[in-house]
């Protein structure tokens, strides 16, 4: 039997066939140094809490501060990310996306008196902020978006220690992406050409693209076998979030985790049920299309591994 084609490491892949990070960063040490700047930023940011009401003045630089820093966070944030996300069994890029993480953390925490104390200027007040000083109202849509959400704002301390508690609300999602990027071991399959290759995610999309059904269904049938041996354990962070995002909607007193999630981009409830209401109304649709890529195929039962190609 041929010898199976295994997946190259990530440091064997030509340089030329990597995304260039060096556009976010020149060296290592560069990240380092804004790290430490976001590190640093953090005490000043918490002695501003207090001041936002006192003056326009006061309101723009505490602004203008908080998301100076938060764009140099994202940034860190970025970087660390995508350095992980080159190889996730590199422990040094995994310490540096969790120093990033905690920082993310950190973060939040130290800034989070920022909308409970904004929610204490009054209408006029603010009216008057923007009159007195013009460059305010370039932040006027963040603070309306405030503003519209101050029934689920909570209390200085409560916000910070949510904030600060973040790290540990998203480990069930943590759990999963380590899980589920470097420990599980995928087997080979057969590709077109008759090669046995080593199969991952990313193999496993080029393969369910295969005019051949039996390859499709191998590389369906072995993925979907390596997870099912974990599926407790899938379950199981599957839970965990499933509980972060309620108990998160439940403090912060929305109906339901749904409302929570979407408020976050605007969206009225009303608006997401209508568009399940409409799919569901037009599932004939769904089931003619269905039926003809049966006829087409040639098959007298669809499959998941069928969908992706005629």
């Amino acid at each position: 039997m041929a010898k199976a084609q295994a997946l190259p490491l990530r440091k064997d892949v030509p340089t030329e066939l990597t995304w260039d990070l060096t556009t976010v960063y020149a060296t290592d040490d560069d990240f380092e140094a804004d790290f430490k700047h976001v590190s640093e930023d953090l005490s000043s940011l918490k002695q501003l809490a207090g001041t936002l009401a006192t003056s326009c003045d006061a309101l723009r630089n505490a602004t203008e501060k908080m998301l100076t820093a938060a764009r140099r966070l994202e940034k860190v944030y970025v970087y660390a990310q995508l350095k992980n996300d080159q190889d996730t069994s590199e422990d040094r890029y995994q310490a540096m996306f969790s120093r990033v993480e905690s920082l993310a953390a950190q973060f939040g925490a130290a800034t989070a008196w920022f909308d409970p104390e904004l929610l204490t200027i009054s209408d006029d007040q603010m009216t008057a902020f923007y009159q007195d000083q013009p460059k305010l109202k370039a932040y006027k849509r963040l603070f309306d978006q405030t503003f519209e959400k101050r029934a689920h704002i909570l209390s200085n301390d409560v916000e910070s220690v949510l904030a600060g508690a973040d790290d540990i609300f998203s480990s069930g999602e943590k759990t999963f992406g380590i899980l589920d990027n470097t420990d599980l071991s995928f087997p080979t399959v057969t590709d077109d050409s008759g090669n046995q290759v080593q199969l991952s995610q990313g193999v496993y999309g080029i393969l369910l693209e295969s005019a051949n059904r039996a390859v499709r269904k191998e590389a369906f049938e072995k993925l979907y076998s390596v997870y099912k041996q974990f599926q407790h354990t899938l379950a199981a962070t599957l839970t965990t979030n499933v509980k972060n995002h309620n108990f998160k909607a439940k403090l912060r007193h929305y109906d339901n985790a749904l409302e929570s999630a979407l408020s976050a981009t605007e969206i009225p409830v009303q608006v997401y049920d209508n568009l399940i209401a409409e799919v569901n109304d037009h599932l004939d649709l769904l089931h003619r299309y269905v039926a003809l890529r049966k006829k087409i195929l040639g098959v007298d039962e669809l499959h998941m591994y069928d969908m992706g190609r005629l």
